[in-house]
């Protein structure tokens, strides 16, 4: 899991400017009349959705708006959804605000306007944070080319039991099409690459094992209880233990290090790349503020140190 906020392009101002710009989108989806099944007229829903939310408190016993909702961080929206008012709320939502629709499926209004922010802002969204690869699984590409994204868009807590928070900043995580449709809806207790408190060294860890002079086995091993939901939902010891090439070609570089290629490449640069000679060599980035860079960053990273332990021990 690669967490969003270890992003070295990503700072308070940041990510500040791209939740407001984010809730200004959302603004103009809601603050029209809507046709709403089973009641007379048009709605303007920005009124019904806050009405709806006056009885759900935050700590200081204010209510929400649903600005609240669209911009609140992941630390309190967590504990937010963990509320019975919450759910009591949501699930009144869920089962009245459904638009009308003739001759369609019908579905929730919110979770309807999300298919319309997902068209036409889905890619703005996902290159506000900066992120060249799926947090999930750091295996796949998820930036933008002209005018289309690689990215999916997974809801952290399911769009389709929690309509209310179909729009929500921070519940829209960027990610591969492997990964959105593997989670689905899961109700695994996972660590969401928004969480500020998990850092991808302290929560996982890859390693690899010999069979034979030429074979490889990858391990994944968990260094945060929480993390085991990840690797199981996201299959990551099925998914990584096709990289054994990897590992291979690795123990070759790093055992066959020209320590005078590895200084020709400093002194080329002489510090005008934000790159490190090492990782030029290896091809990789090897710290956890550029794992976002590219996939795979953190495997290598992590194969690359037992190597260099290995040889140190021999």
């Amino acid at each position: 899991m690669i967490g969003i906020f270890q992003n070295k392009e990503i700072d308070e101002v940041t990510i500040r400017d791209a939740v407001d710009k984010h809730w200004q989108i959302v603004e103009k989806l809601v603050n029209k009349e809507y046709a709403i099944e089973g009641q007379l007229g048009k709605i303007n829903l920005l009124t019904e959705l806050n009405n709806r939310l006056t009885t759900l408190k935050n700590n200081q016993g204010k209510a929400y708006t649903f600005k609240d909702i669209v911009t609140l961080g992941y630390e309190e929206l967590r504990m937010l959804n963990i509320s019975p008012e919450f759910e009591r709320v949501n699930a009144e939502i869920k089962n009245s605000l459904v638009r009308c629709s003739k001759g369609r499926q019908k579905e929730n209004i919110i979770v309807f306007l999300y298919e319309k922010f997902r068209k036409k802002h889905g890619l703005e969204f996902v290159e506000s944070l900066h992120i060249n690869v799926c947090p999930y699984c750091n295996r796949n590409y998820i930036n933008s080319g002209r005018n289309v994204t690689m990215a999916q868009i997974d809801h952290f807590f399911s769009k389709k039991e929690y309509p209310l928070l179909a729009l929500s900043f921070y519940n829209m995580v960027p990610s591969c099409y492997s990964c959105n449709h593997t989670k689905l809806d899961s109700k695994k207790d996972i660590i969401s690459p928004y969480d500020r408190s998990k850092k991808t060294d302290d929560i996982i860890k890859f390693a690899y094992g010999i069979k034979s002079s030429a074979l490889s086995f990858i391990e994944v091993e968990r260094k945060d209880k929480q993390m085991s939901n990840n690797i199981e939902v996201f299959h990551l010891k099925e998914q990584y233990r096709i990289h054994t090439d990897i590992v291979n070609e690795l123990r070759v570089k790093v055992r066959h290090d020209p320590p005078e290629y590895i200084d020709s490449i400093n002194k080329l640069f002489e510090g005008g790349i934000d790159t490190t000679p090492e990782e030029i060599y290896f091809g990789t980035p090897l710290t956890q503020d550029k794992y976002y860079k590219r996939p795979l960053s953190k495997f290598q990273k992590d194969i690359i140190d037992q190597i260099k332990q290995e040889l140190e021990m021999e």
